[in-house]
């Protein structure tokens, strides 16, 4: 198999922002992260498009679709292309990151609930960025300036219509735990002494998390075992494997003895696997030095994964887009 030599996803790490490790950080982080575990079940989606192909297939029998049909049907790669599309939309506004996690997480759980075309789709995550900024960010994105962004496909008045159809929808519910939230919470917990090592394995799993957002095959899971899986694929991209299995110990103790969370190993193990194939494909790969075995194995096995993120055009990367400026976004 070829590969391309341009990166699929053109996610980077920011530089590491410094981490207090003052003690007081994280005498509540045990209780914090108990209430997020009772939290995180009132916010968990189903695979939306799992069902919705099911129902086609059974509907269409031995029918065939028109070439419109088939360009109107949602499917993981129409996703991938709006989160993309919001992280750049962030980048631009200098926006908090986290806020496409928390965007993509209101929007999926819509979509678990109601049907749409890539069209409505579209409406649906610019509003979700929209909340997600007006609730969790010190500076909104003002709404003029997303519906600018639609190349007149959207008005002010639609976004403001769609964000009462969400908000009735998701029952209110706009507080999810997100991955990062879990991170910073078991990060605090495992007090690493050596403050670069402290920094670097949390940078390295803030991206992890942000490009768990990516991945439609990962919308099913919980924000904790994510992070769980962020974290453990951060502490082997060390150059030291000793200190790496060392903090994978304390994790795994920290998590099972010390919080009482029932884990699967297995879905964590078939996680990590994922997000290293999802680093290979990002523009950070090139950007490291060091590219951990897995990641390798992952490349070998790219024609057996389900979803692939899409490639892109490197004009685009320094701006955010118009979200029906080119076909291939949705």
């Amino acid at each position: 198999m070829v590969h391309s030599n341009d990166p699929l996803l053109s996610l980077r790490m920011k530089c590491a922002v410094g981490l207090s490790m003052n003690p007081h950080n994280h005498e509540n982080a045990r209780d914090e992260v108990s209430a997020m575990l009772d939290q995180e079940r009132f916010y968990q989606c189903g695979d939306y498009l799992g069902r919705r192909n099911v129902r086609k297939n059974e509907k269409s029998g031995t029918s065939v679709r028109s070439v419109s049909e088939e360009n109107e049907v949602l499917d993981g790669v129409c996703r991938e292309k709006m989160c993309e599309w919001s992280y750049r939309v962030c980048e631009h506004f200098n926006t908090n990151r986290e806020i496409v996690a928390i965007a993509m997480k209101f929007l999926d759980r819509f979509i678990d609930h109601c049907s749409c075309d890539r069209n409505a789709f579209k409406l649906a995550a610019m509003t979700t960025l929209y909340m997600a900024t007006k609730l969790f960010n010190p500076k909104q994105i003002p709404i003029g300036s997303l519906a600018d962004l639609s190349r007149g496909e959207f008005e002010n008045s639609n976004i403001a219509e769609m964000e009462l159809v969400i908000l009735k929808t998701l029952d209110w519910r706009l507080n999810p735990p997100t991955v990062l939230s879990f991170i910073n919470r078991f990060h605090s917990l495992l007090c690493i002494e050596e403050v670069s090592t402290a920094k670097d394995t949390h940078r390295r799993a803030t991206f992890f998390a942000e490009l768990s957002v990516y991945d439609y095959s990962l919308v099913t899971e919980n924000a904790s075992l994510l992070a769980i899986a962020s974290l453990l694929n951060a502490f082997e991209g060390l150059e030291d494997p000793c200190f790496a299995d060392v903090l994978h110990t304390n994790l795994n103790e920290l998590v099972q003895c010390q919080l009482s969370l029932v884990v699967d190993v297995l879905a964590v193990e078939k996680v990590q696997s994922r997000l290293w194939y999802l680093y290979s494909c990002s523009a950070q790969v090139k950007a490291d030095g060091i590219i951990p075995l897995r990641v390798c194995q992952e490349r070998q096995q790219r024609h057996e994964a389900k979803i692939h993120p899409s490639g892109k055009d490197e004009a685009l990367m320094d701006s955010p887009i118009s979200v029906n400026l080119h076909e291939r976004y949705c």
